[in-house]
């Protein structure tokens, strides 16, 4: 699997667990530097071989878990001591490696 469709599943996995809206995503990503119009967000999620179809890089994965960071940030250590919120990052590390393979895994 390449990073292109890495990221793009990464990015849906996480809006559909959170109930993300586009403009609740785009908010995230502008908490994180980066402006994306609507357009080019519907384009990102389209299947590839789509007239509208725009690859989505690391470049919107990284920034999204960012925004998703400052944004949640001050609400998880609230609710989480410092070993727990570890264990839930250890987690939900596992859960992206097992659902999204490695390249080599791909051959």
């Amino acid at each position: 699997i390449s990073v292109t469709e890495k990221s793009k599943a990464l990015t849906k996995k996480v809006k559909i667990a959170l109930s993300l809206t586009s403009d609740d995503i785009m908010d995230i990503l502008e908490e994180a530097g980066v402006i994306v119009s609507k357009g080019e967000l519907t384009a990102i999620f389209r299947k590839e071989g789509h007239k509208h179809y725009m690859e989505c890089g690391d470049k919107y994965a990284r920034n999204f878990l960012k925004g998703l960071a400052k944004r949640y940030r001050s609400w998880i250590n609230s609710k989480l001591s410092n070993e727990a919120a570890f264990s839930y990052a250890k987690i939900i590390i596992e859960m992206i490696n097992t659902r999204l393979p490695s390249e080599k895994n791909a051959h």
